[in-house]
């Protein structure tokens, strides 16, 4: 592949890593599937299994209040129309129910993910999850109070999420 072609797989790679955690942070079944070829394997750890099944799962598996995957360092080798991609990711989750407990947690993973182009267009083929490190510890948030109290977007699952209409332009992402 000449350099330029290699950086415009990488910058699409990117951004199905993007949206992929994008997906999973709001509940978007729909999101999660566009960026995963039909016969994708998903092994997250709780959910092994094909792309069919997950995108449905991640939206309405967890009961989760709120969800952010913050993506760090990403290394991506492309051979052809194969590429694979380890990415760091943190992600935070609040009101984790755990027995009559709700937690908040901050677990440390690393994505695996093999990503091919089929058709022009890249997609995950497979995607395995490696747990580093986890905390849990009982919620602490208030949303009551003379701040918190005034925030009248919070965050929603699906495309009832705030982001869809403040932001048109992604909202309408697939």
């Amino acid at each position: 592949m000449e350099p330029i072609e290699v950086l415009l797989a990488e910058r699409e790679i990117r951004r199905l890593i993007t949206l992929f955690c994008r997906g999973a942070d709001r509940a978007d079944s729909t999101l999660l599937r566009s960026v995963l070829h039909d016969d994708a394997y998903i092994d997250s750890g709780p959910f092994k299994g094909g792309a069919g099944d997950f995108g449905a799962w991640a939206a309405g598996s967890t009961a989760r209040r709120a969800s952010q995957h913050l993506i760090a360092n990403m290394l991506i080798e492309i051979d052809g129309d194969h590429a694979e991609v380890e990415t760091y990711c943190v992600a935070l989750h609040g009101g984790v129910p755990c027995g009559a407990e709700v937690n908040d947690s901050t677990v440390f993973v690393r994505y695996l993910d093999q990503v091919d182009r089929r058709g022009g267009h890249w997609r995950i083929s497979r995607h395995v999850v490696v747990w580093d490190w986890n905390h849990h510890m009982p919620s602490t948030a208030c949303w009551e109070g003379p701040v918190y109290g005034q925030c009248t977007l919070r965050p929603k699952p699906g495309r009832n999420d705030p982001s869809y209409f403040e932001l048109p332009l992604i909202g309408r992402l697939r």
